[in-house]
């Protein structure tokens, strides 16, 4: 089953777990939910993947952060591993997002000093706070509910969580036509949406004027809203990935490829 399948099917995609995610994507049991598959996540890679897998099927579920740590192999332990699981949701169990990411450094050092048989018995080494060997994450503000989706976009291809526009179905109902219900019978026609910048692609044009080419979608599809520079000058700070907007333009049809011609754009406050 493709991913983009799954809403229609009415399966629900949830984010990955290092207690519960396969290799590969699999099913939840109690709830028939498709778990995200960790080598599916940007940056992690099917080998790191195998090996988490392979020692919790051997030795049981993660009890913690540093649990994990101790178990996994040391070249899974790494600063680009170790942020892409933790961005994705995989470690949401035991730690905040945003926690695990400003402790990288220390987790490092911490696994380092765990493989180095002979300082096993050393504490507060490289300046970290160690307790009966459990790991002291450095403490910070929780990461933002956009920030946590920006980054799912990021690693996993797709927000999973929630979505940006949860929350905003009744002002958005009245005021714009879903993306869905968008057809080439409006061609010419002037249509307004809401939806979030999920691509952002600038060009220069023969005369030297930038253009945006950018994807925005909404909770049913996708359309893609072109934007010359007269309009891209009035509110640049606009056209940024994971940003909410309404947008205002004319449908056009050009060899039944649809997009929207922007004529006017404002950001939504989320």
């Amino acid at each position: 089953i493709e991913i983009g399948e799954c809403g229609r099917l009415g399966m629900k995609i949830v984010p990955p777990n290092v207690n519960r995610s396969f290799g590969e994507f699999g099913v939840i049991p109690e709830s028939g939910d498709i778990i995200f598959s960790l080598a599916a996540i940007k940056g992690v890679g099917v080998n790191v993947a195998q090996a988490i897998q392979e020692e919790r099927s051997n030795n049981g579920p993660y009890a913690s952060l540093t649990n994990f740590i101790e178990r996994i192999p040391r070249f899974a332990v790494n600063k680009k591993t170790i942020e892409c699981l933790a961005k994705s949701g995989a470690f949401d169990e035991f730690t905040e997002r945003k926690q695990v990411l400003s402790s990288v450094e220390a987790i490092l050092r911490f696994a380092s000093l765990l493989h180095r048989e002979t300082t096993s018995s050393q504490s507060g080494l490289f300046g970290m706070q160690m307790n009966s060997g459990v790991l002291k994450l450095t403490p910070i503000e929780p990461a933002t509910r956009m920030e946590r989706l920006s980054w799912e976009r990021e690693l996993l291809g797709l927000y999973l969580s929630d979505h940006p526009l949860n929350g905003l179905a009744a002002k958005l109902t009245k005021s714009v036509t879903p993306i869905k219900k968008i057809t080439s019978a409006m061609n010419g026609k002037r249509i307004r949406i809401g939806g979030v910048i999920s691509v952002c692609q600038r060009i220069i044009s023969r005369n030297g004027r930038p253009i945006l080419f950018s994807q925005v979608e909404d909770t049913s599809s996708r359309i893609e809203v072109v934007v010359f520079s007269d309009v891209l000058e009035k509110n640049p700070v606009v056209w940024q990935q994971d940003n909410v907007v309404l947008i205002e333009g004319r449908l056009s049809n050009r060899n039944g490829d649809l997009k929207i011609i922007c004529e006017r754009a404002e950001p939504i406050v989320v």
